[in-house]
């Protein structure tokens, strides 16, 4: 028997396996972009056969991104997908201090790729001082009394919809630069918040902003992802080659939505932020024993501690109804929580009808 060493250690992780929802439910537990529109864009789209066959250019795909966002394409990376960025990040910066402050709950790649490479996790926890709520003064005492480490935060946060405001961000930044922290700001669901913070803090040599394409351009089956940082950040990064494992298909696909379908993607984008905004309005009416989360996100969180009702009575209940939503009660300090994915506006209305029943 092969007795080559392993770590230990990696075997308390337990594995992520990405469990499929039946055909016949509509998955509102993934925050995918969900959307007739941009399903007809993307049918609409075709593709040759080279960039199936042949190896594909991501350098001349970042020169128009470049151009197309007035950002210098060598503060430009592109990975395959937020998970694979992080993964470098973590590798390449991370474990440089060997530490990482977290706003937590979060992504849960940020803390398992970083438990796996044995950095020192601080955790700054929602709930520290008000119920399901991040404060800034929290964050901003931690990142002052610790030595040099990678800071990340989520904006709007994933999984609570959170959001912290501009002014926030740059007496967030502010303290990072004077701590001689590294800022990664993940913009996963930004556009959601009509939030851009290359915008409020423009480019500073202390900070990473990683944007994923899964959720704001309905690019999740394509994993492919856009981060910004400085010249230097960039250049060390690239010797991990993170646009090694980028598809030709998924290069073609994100230029297309960026530049070509640019005011078709901001109006779905919007029409997702008006249906969110019209649930929660409408929830609260309808559930005044529900404790519903202002969101940033495609997604609402709602807190059922003060009613009778249970998150997995009823995530089981809208299960059985044709809807799958997320049952984040295990999260800290999301106790008796469940999240609910936004899709456009005729989907929420048959769900609000639906929790009429319950």
């Amino acid at each position: 028997m092969n007795s080559y060493p392993l770590h230990d250690s990696v075997f308390t992780i337990t594995p992520y396996v990405r469990q499929r929802v039946d055909p016949s439910i509509l998955n509102l537990r993934s925050c995918e972009l969900i959307h007739p529109r941009i399903t007809e864009i993307l049918t609409a789209f075709k593709h040759d056969a080279m960039q199936l066959q042949f190896y594909p250019y991501p350098q001349e795909t970042l020169e128009r991104i470049a151009q197309h966002w007035k950002i210098p394409v060598t503060q430009l990376i592109v990975s395959a997908g937020s998970d694979a960025i992080i993964s470098v990040i973590l590798d390449a910066l991370g474990t440089v201090t060997g530490r990482l402050i977290l706003q937590t709950p979060n992504y849960f790649g940020w803390h398992d790729y970083a438990q796996l490479r044995g950095l020192r996790v601080t955790t700054v926890s929602l709930g520290q001082p008000y119920a399901r709520m991040f404060h800034m003064n929290t964050l901003l005492t931690c990142v002052r009394a610790h030595a040099a480490s990678l800071v990340v935060i989520s904006n709007p946060n994933s999984p609570t919809g959170f959001v912290f405001t501009p002014t926030e961000v740059r007496s967030l930044a502010f303290a990072c630069a004077k701590a001689g922290h590294l800022l990664v700001i993940d913009e996963c669901f930004a556009q959601f918040a009509a939030l851009d913070h290359y915008e409020i803090l423009g480019p500073q040599p202390h900070i990473i902003y990683v944007r994923s394409c899964s959720k704001s351009l309905g690019l999740a089956g394509m994993r492919v992802a856009i981060t910004i940082a400085s010249e230097r950040i960039t250049q060390y990064l690239a010797r991990w080659r993170p646009d090694a494992s980028v598809s030709g298909p998924a290069l073609y696909f994100l230029l297309k939505l960026l530049i070509t379908q640019k005011t078709a993607i901001q109006e779905i984008q919007q029409d997702i932020i008006r249906s969110r905004e019209k649930f929660i309005q409408a929830l609260k009416q309808i559930r005044v024993d529900w404790e519903v989360l202002p969101s940033g996100g495609n997604y609402v969180v709602v807190y059922l501690g003060n009613s009778s009702d249970d998150p997995t009575y009823v995530t089981d209940f809208l299960y059985k109804r044709g809807y799958a939503i997320r049952d984040i009660s295990k999260l800290p300090g999301l106790e008796a929580c469940v999240r609910f994915g936004i899709a456009h506006w005729p989907v929420m209305t048959l769900i609000l009808d639906i929790l009429k029943e319950l």
